[in-house]
């Protein structure tokens, strides 16, 4: 005898939605949507026309100028550093308001970029990479989030930037200062 069961179709929805998310492959995954992981997706999607995700841990796109937003914070360097010379029309167009603009104005700048290119429906935000591995028979990563998705790409890319540590250093005689402790990052975003 044959056993037999039927599923509603929301069931087989849902089921067709856990393969999917449990299956998912892609060319390449980038690691932060900073500078280097926005340039990335920008030339591995729309240059080498590959499928990409990027993961983020932040809410948004910026890497180090989402996170750090201490009062002052501001670039170091010329405006124009910090400019993607891909995009030509947008050099010619975005005025800095400075020569070293703060913070807030770098992130609106990314904001603008990520829209302007559609850079936000490869990203997925709020999330975490806890682990990838290499296997050398398939020559394929895995790639493992807090969210529980686990993906495959043939690159991986760590554009984490230098500012991903969020532990700050143990310094003596730190709990003895009176008054407010205002570490680097990350900051609320309120504080500005």
């Amino acid at each position: 005898m044959e056993d037999r069961f039927s599923l509603s179709s929301a069931q087989i929805t849902k089921l067709e939605g856990e393969m999917a998310i449990a299956t998912q492959n892609f060319d390449a995954v980038v690691i932060g949507a900073g500078f280097s992981g926005m340039h990335m997706l920008k030339s591995l999607r729309d240059k080498l026309g590959l499928k990409v995700r990027v993961y983020e841990a932040g809410e948004t796109v910026g890497g180090t100028w989402y996170w750090n937003r201490y009062p002052g914070a501001r670039c170091d360097s010329d405006a124009y550093i910090y400019c993607f010379t891909w995009d030509k029309q947008l050099l010619q167009e975005w005025e800095w308001s400075e020569r070293y603009p703060e913070q807030p104005e770098i992130l609106r700048y990314l904001e603008h970029v990520a829209k302007r290119h559609d850079l936000k429906r490869d990203i997925q935000f709020n999330t975490r990479v806890t682990g990838a591995e290499f296997d050398e028979t398939t020559n394929l990563w895995t790639v493992r989030t807090d969210k529980g998705e686990e993906v495959t790409a043939r690159y991986l890319i760590a554009a984490v930037g230098s500012s991903v540590d969020h532990e700050h250093a143990a310094v003596q005689g730190l709990g003895e200062i009176q008054g407010q402790v205002v570490p680097h990052q990350p900051l609320p975003s309120h504080r500005r």
